[in-house]
């Protein structure tokens, strides 16, 4: 039976949940109207209401409504990031923005401890663009007020169980970040943890009895790890430190048990740890990524999970018998996990001798050699990991091959790995695919001629330095929202963002030179094979002039492109008829152009 490429794509995405104070009711943020709008589901009868009817908005953070108290949610306008805050008062009502301007961000903080709670705390730069301060909103009254501003960018974590103590750091550098509390009652902050090199602080909950509360930190150390602050002895307490970096905690209703996630070579492991007994458990679910963790019960936990073969899903699982129970998710249509591909995680040298790790999917019951496409991730702080990618699976299912490494600056191999790719965007890391391509070259199943490269955002601009600086190597390119040239795209990135740039890329005055020799728009005449760009108008990270620029000069020059802009959507897609539309103009590009080969 032939599957439609339509199938692949026929699932629903989750941006959020949360589960309402009584436990019987998950809140979600999902697309299957077409734009990520609010539903509510009964835990116990399974039925669903939708709550939000928006056609431009998406929904991004939920807080269930609690008494006197309504919902309350962040959403955007058309991807443009510009997040406002609204509240929902009644169901059945249209929601109402309280927010002030529309050219300004609001974006709520961590949601631990929040869900009965009055006060909302988020992150905005309303008063100056530049900017992120800390800011509360009152849940009874509908006003909020700015409480901590004294940094160009702060970052709101916790507030306590009994809405006393705000924890909060202060960003001083990409990986120099100190450690704050702020107490809502005097209006005073203190310093918890100064801020040093190589610092990252990531504030957590609190334990339900306000005593002190969970962060994760690589101070000193590789990766990230679990830690507890005791507020009255001004004590920390590691927790659990492992050989991976540890990406999200959750803390039961009495505070007993603590729950993990650990990320081992892309894929996610849950782990479950006694406070009172210290006795470490892992609890079995499928190889994938948990992207949602909340208790619902003392002994039972609600997670959103995916992996390469299986598209979100939402599961209840229990801890003390394993039992695992689906809630929402799936695909709509009879495509199953059988009909689709796992990826196997291969490694190759790369020119300096460090160790890539890439994901390879690989066709079913192929003969002979096939073409393969490199797909580069975003970020470039990220990494490809087993989730469920529809265009991916599609690429296999026709008979092409993808190779998703990831190459230095990835996240997951440690804070040595990862600032490998600070102030050197298109040094090593392109090397680093180059020898990736290498690798596929010895492969007696690579047809040699047709290899493709794609990615977004960071991986689109790697994907025009493959195009550009290294051509020999590809017969297409497809470029999603990357920077084609890092002098603008240091200048225009937002005002909140721009005090990053000297650190990350490079600063556009004083790096000129570097920054200049390492844009692909100044080696276009370089390109051998058609390429393919695609941008969001409303794009508030990578400015539509990035892609202008380039497709510019390719048409000047008549160097093979085409163009596709879509007014409605900013950095990637968040409407369903957008990313199919994209999508599926990416795979008749791939597929055209493998033809001529």
């Amino acid at each position: 039976m032939e599957r439609k490429f339509e199938e692949f794509f026929a699932f629903k995405r989750f941006f959020d949940f949360s589960v309402s104070s009584d436990k019987r009711y998950l809140y979600i943020s999902e697309d299957s109207s077409g734009t990520f709008n609010i539903w509510k589901v009964d835990l116990y009868k399974k039925t669903r209401k939708r709550l939000t009817f928006f056609e431009d908005e998406n929904i991004y953070v939920i807080i269930p409504p609690a008494k006197d108290m309504p919902l309350t949610f962040e959403a955007d306008f058309e991807g443009s990031e510009l997040a406002q805050i609204y509240v929902l008062k009644r169901e059945g009502e249209w929601p109402d923005k309280i927010t002030k301007r529309n050219d300004r961000f609001y974006r709520i903080g961590k949601v631990e401890n929040l869900k009965n709670k009055r006060k909302i705390i988020f992150n905005s730069n309303e008063e100056n663009e530049g900017f992120q301060d800390i800011f509360v909103f009152d849940r009874k009254t509908l006003k909020y007020k700015k409480i901590v501003s004294f940094s160009k960018y702060l970052e709101a974590g916790s507030l306590s169980p009994d809405e006393r103590f705000l924890t909060f750091i202060d960003v001083i550098g990409l990986f120099r970040h100190a450690l704050f509390i702020y107490d809502l009652k005097t209006g005073k902050y203190e310093k918890l943890i100064k801020d040093e090199e190589d610092l990252i602080i990531i504030p957590g909950p609190w334990s339900p009895d306000n005593k002190g509360f969970y962060f994760i930190t690589n101070r000193g150390y590789e990766f990230q790890y679990l830690c507890y602050y005791h507020l009255k002895e001004k004590r920390i307490e590691v927790i659990e430190k492992p050989k991976n970096d540890i990406e999200n905690i959750a803390v039961s209703p009495k505070g007993s048990l603590i729950a993990f996630i650990l990320n081992h070579k892309g894929s996610h492991k849950l782990f479950v740890k006694s406070r009172l007994t210290g006795k470490l458990k892992g609890i079995k679910i499928p190889e994938g990524i948990i992207t949602y963790l909340e208790f619902i019960s003392p002994l039972e936990i609600i997670l959103s999970f995916q992996n390469s073969d299986t598209p979100p899903k939402i599961y209840k699982v229990n801890l003390q018998t394993g039992r695992i129970k689906e809630v929402e998710g799936g695909f709509y249509t009879g495509l199953s996990s059988a009909e689709l591909v796992k990826p196997r995680v291969i490694k190759y040298k790369s020119f300096d001798g460090l160790e890539i790790e890439a994901f390879l999917y690989k066709p079913k019951n192929t003969r002979g050699k096939i073409p393969v496409i490199v797909y580069l991730h975003g970020g470039p702080t990220w990494q490809h990991k087993n989730f469920y990618f529809p265009l991916i699976q599609y690429l296999v299912y026709k008979g092409i091959a993808v190779l998703a490494p990831n190459f230095r600056g990835s996240t997951g191999y440690g804070k040595t790995f990862m600032k490998k790719i600070f102030r050197d965007w298109g040094g090593g890391e392109l090397r680093d695919v180059e020898w990736g391509v290498k690798w596929l070259l010895k492969q007696k199943w690579v047809n040699p001629k047709k290899i493709g490269v794609m990615g977004g955002s960071f991986g689109g601009f790697l994907t025009l330095s493959c195009m550009t600086r290294i051509p020999e190597y590809f017969c297409l390119g497809v470029d999603l929202f990357g920077p084609s040239n890092l002098i603008t795209f240091a200048k225009t990135v937002p005002e909140v963002w721009k005090f990053f740039m000297e650190e990350f890329v490079g600063d556009p005055e004083k790096d000129k030179k570097l920054l200049k020799e390492r844009s692909p728009v100044n080696y276009i005449n370089n390109i051998k094979s058609p390429i393919l760009i695609v941008q969001g108008a409303r794009d508030w990270r990578v400015k539509k002039t990035e892609s202008d620029q380039i497709a510019e000069v390719l048409k000047k020059r008549n160097i093979p492109h085409e163009y596709i802009v879509f007014e409605d959507e900013g950095h990637g897609f968040l409407k369903r008829k957008n990313m199919i539309r994209a999508y599926k103009k990416i795979v008749n590009f791939i597929q055209k152009n493998l033809k001529d080969c």
